[in-house]
């Protein structure tokens, strides 16, 4: 009977891992794409001019304006590839940790710890846009534009290695 009580309650801790998992990988994509995840740097004494969210760095940003009559749009984003498959590891991961399974758990568990490395790494996964290179140019190379990481990409890494780190444990759990 002791048995008995042991494994329902590892079955509950099972069942509350996965679905923590779960949570926390669709925390940390949700405050990827809605917080500033990477913000552009023109200069040497890192003048900041814009932020974008983790929305505009994954699927890119062209801005529009009008002068004297005339629209010009602008690419200030191009879609980044390594964003994206950020965005699908951690969803895929955040699946996988749900069901019961060392297999499974452990690699959703990978999964999330990938989308975590690749989410801190959303500055530099962020490529120049050929307007921010005609504008380096421009300038003659003297002055340096680039991407950076901000808090969205920072706690976007935070939950999905948090989240990794529990389908991971939860592998090593199940028996």
């Amino acid at each position: 009977m002791a048995k008995r009580r042991a494994k329902r309650s590892s079955v509950k801790l099972g069942t509350i891992l996965g679905f923590s998992t779960l949570l926390l990988a669709i925390l940390g994509v949700v405050l990827f794409l809605s917080l500033d995840a990477v913000k552009l740097y023109v200069g040497d004494n890192g003048v900041s001019d814009s932020a974008f969210n983790g929305f505009r760095v994954a699927f890119g940003y062209k801005e529009t304006t009008e002068a004297m009559g005339t629209t010009i749009t602008t690419a200030l984003l191009n879609p980044s590839t390594g964003i994206i498959v950020a965005l699908v590891l951690a969803v895929i991961g955040g699946v996988l940790a749900l069901p019961k399974g060392k297999v499974l758990n452990l690699v959703g568990g990978l999964a999330l710890i990938a989308a975590a490395i690749l989410f801190v790494l959303a500055g530099n996964l962020t490529a120049l846009t050929d307007a921010m290179k005609k504008l380096h140019g421009a300038l003659g190379g003297i002055v340096s534009v680039c991407y950076k990481s901000e808090i969205g990409a920072y706690l976007g890494c935070a939950f999905s290695g948090v989240a990794g780190l529990l389908a991971i444990s939860r592998a090593v759990l199940n028996k």
